[in-house]
């Protein structure tokens, strides 16, 4: 069975569904708040807007572990382990 084969396999069989409807919520969520801040005709007083830049920078922050675990070292060390190899 091939790398790819497998990873059909693993997409298929349901077992990255949570993890790819958590990640798009996430994306969409993420997406949404920045429009509404950035582009949105929101008003918001001088005490409430440092609060907001706090939780944007928090939500952006967690945006790279998001990235990360699709295309960065988690999904490789992720399908490393699947087969097994372990640089051993």
């Amino acid at each position: 069975m091939t790398n790819d084969t497998k990873k059909q396999t693993t997409m298929s069989s349901g077992i990255l569904l949570p993890q790819l409807l958590l990640s798009t919520l996430f994306i969409c969520a993420y997406a949404a708040l920045v429009y509404v801040i950035v582009i949105g005709d929101v008003e918001t007083s001088d005490s409430t807007m440092p609060v907001l830049l706090i939780i944007v920078g928090s939500l952006t922050s967690s945006m790279t572990s998001v990235m990360s675990f699709w295309f960065g070292s988690s999904s490789g060390s992720k399908e490393k382990s699947r087969n097994g190899k372990d640089g051993n």
